[in-house]
């Protein structure tokens, strides 16, 4: 499997590139955009969310206390006082933090049910329902950022089985195919509880037309193409090539 560092950069860069695209395009803000990348980088990492007291495991149980902490207090500052909204977050950060990373640490098996293509796919719309519901976040921004969590868990999968190959000896290792698969048939009750878990999400989940209509408006594509490569080289091209 991909190491801690391999898994966060390639991540990180995908997810900054992605949300470059669409900052010159004109159809992020650089909020957004720095929130696209922080959702790919934590897609990156999160199938290892089951290894229970590992680095990934910690750094991710981290990032998801301090955001539902966040989300918790914007979703209650006008229905609470500045005490109440302190202890709120305290007490939302803990419950995440080493409550659920605990529960995590018990149920799950490395390489298990969490480590599929279906619970990516949960994750996603998890993620969109989470930021129109909870924290008022536009549907389009909210779909981007759970297409890009879902994009950075699948650059993760497809790390760990790349690596089950050795090239340079022409041998698969013995892990391959226990990394990229769409749901773990061992453990049938995690992913039973994850499809029916995401089957039930998508009914939460914002409206998807407004995504369409961008990611199809021929703007979006004329932007993209107009902003892609650099003017002296668009310049310079049909020189040599007329």
């Amino acid at each position: 499997m991909a190491n801690f560092n391999t898994h966060v950069g390639i991540a990180a860069i995908a997810a900054g590139s992605a949300a470059t695209l669409l900052l010159k395009a004109q159809f992020v803000s650089i909020p957004d955009a720095l929130l696209l990348t922080a959702a790919g980088t934590i897609g990156g990492i999160a199938p290892d969310i089951d290894l229970g007291s590992s680095k990934p495991g910690r750094l991710l149980f981290l990032a998801l206390g301090i955001l539902a902490s966040v989300f918790g207090v914007i979703s209650l500052i006008e229905h609470l006082s500045t005490t109440e909204l302190w202890m709120v977050g305290l007490l939302v950060f803990i419950g995440v933090r080493y409550g659920l990373w605990f529960i995590f640490s018990k149920i799950t098996v490395h390489r298990g049910s969490i480590h599929s293509v279906v619970a990516g796919i949960t994750a996603g719309f998890a993620t969109a329902a989470g930021l129109y519901h909870w924290a008022e976040v536009p549907a389009t921004l909210a779909w981007y950022t759970a297409i890009v969590l879902f994009a950075g868990f699948m650059i993760h999968l497809l790390l760990d089985e790349l690596y089950s190959v050795d090239f340079m000896d022409n041998r698969v290792k013995r892990s391959f195919g226990s990394a990229l698969k769409l749901v773990d048939t061992d453990q049938l009750g995690g992913s039973i509880t994850l499809v029916l878990t995401g089957f039930l999400l998508w009914f939460c989940t914002p409206p998807f037309d407004d995504v369409l209509k961008a990611v199809t408006d021929p703007q979006l594509r004329q932007s993209i193409s107009v902003n892609f490569l650099p003017a002296w080289f668009t310049n310079w091209l049909p020189k040599i090539t007329g």
